[in-house]
């Protein structure tokens, strides 16, 4: 008889950058995605303009924020008191700090 693995709710990397969580009410949660920022740099094939971006907010206080440059495969992202601006980085600095109080302007 083959027996079906339970599924991996944890990932040691995230676990790693926050340890430990918060429950919020899925309706205080709203989500802004930008699919294509610079659509006329894109119809201009100016692509080293265009980014795709993401916010997510928990009632009005933005908490996590991520730009993709889809066409150079680089991403920028912050979270509440952490950041990394650096072009394909997989390291997390968790000295690395930044401020997300600047998205809700």
């Amino acid at each position: 008889m083959d027996t079906i693995l339970p599924p991996i709710l944890r990932n040691r990397e995230v676990d790693r950058i926050l340890p430990s969580d918060t429950m919020v009410n899925a309706d205080d949660v709203t989500i802004w995605i930008d699919p294509l920022d610079a659509t006329q740099e894109y119809t201009e094939n100016l692509r080293q303009y265009v980014t795709t971006m993401v916010c997510i907010v928990i009632g009005d206080t933005p908490v996590a924020a991520v730009i993709h440059k889809p066409f150079e495969k680089s991403s920028a992202w912050a979270y509440d008191g952490k950041g990394n601006l650096e072009d394909n980085s997989s390291k997390v600095n968790s000295d690395d700090s930044y401020n997300m109080s600047h998205i809700h302007d």
